[in-house]
């Protein structure tokens, strides 16, 4: 009971912290499905949502049943984007998940300083996460995820590997939910020859 009320009072008064850094990967911060969308990305505390795998995978353990979700959007100007997500409780092991992040931004001109066309060129993003969470005790659950990530620009391309925990506490007779999810993330490895950067990740924040 004193891991419960000690998380709790973490969760409760966390300050609100969002990142002002500019990185790459900031498509990591866009918010494909439907559900989440429609919340601008609060989407820490909700339940029952394959998709939790990518915002806080502690959620993960609410899920009713084995559940899978395919969202996709296009944009102006050839650009196409969309999510995968899996996910499905195994007996005595918890809840796993699997999901994929992708932006297809088309094709573009290759020109020279004076605007002479010498080709093609396209750009891509792509992340792969792998998700787990489990109770630990009566309406805490905790859980993980990892993430591999994947960009390219004509001949340049770059990935990283990012890491997530988060934690979800309920208190269903009060019908309240506590819940916060954190992501770390290593700096990206080009290949030979180009610069190192750091990561933008999106947010996670404490929510009830």
């Amino acid at each position: 009971m004193k891991v419960v009320c000690t998380i709790f009072c973490f969760l409760l008064f966390s300050p609100n912290v969002s990142a002002q850094n500019h990185g790459t990967f900031d498509f990591l911060r866009l918010d494909m499905n439907a559900r989440a969308s429609a919340l601008n990305g609060s989407f820490v505390s909700m339940t029952n949502d394959p998709n939790l795998l990518f915002y806080n995978p502690a959620s993960l353990v609410t899920l009713e049943r084995p559940a899978g979700s395919v969202s996709f959007v296009k944009h102006l100007l050839d650009v196409n984007a969309g999510a995968i997500s899996y996910a499905q409780s195994v007996p005595d092991l918890g809840t796993f998940a699997a999901g994929i992040y992708f932006i297809d931004y088309g094709s573009f001109d290759e020109t020279d300083e004076s605007m002479n066309v010498l080709g093609t060129f396209g750009a891509q993003d792509l992340s792969l996460t792998g998700g787990w969470g489990t109770m630990i005790e009566e309406n805490l659950s905790v859980g993980g995820n990892l993430e591999l990530i994947y960009s390219s620009i004509a001949g340049f391309r770059s990935g990283a590997i990012a890491m997530g925990a988060g934690l979800l506490y309920q208190i269903p007779s009060e019908q309240i939910t506590n819940s916060f999810g954190a992501d770390y993330a290593r700096p990206q490895y080009p290949t030979p020859g180009h610069s190192i950067q750091h990561l933008r990740r999106r947010p996670r924040e404490p929510s009830a």
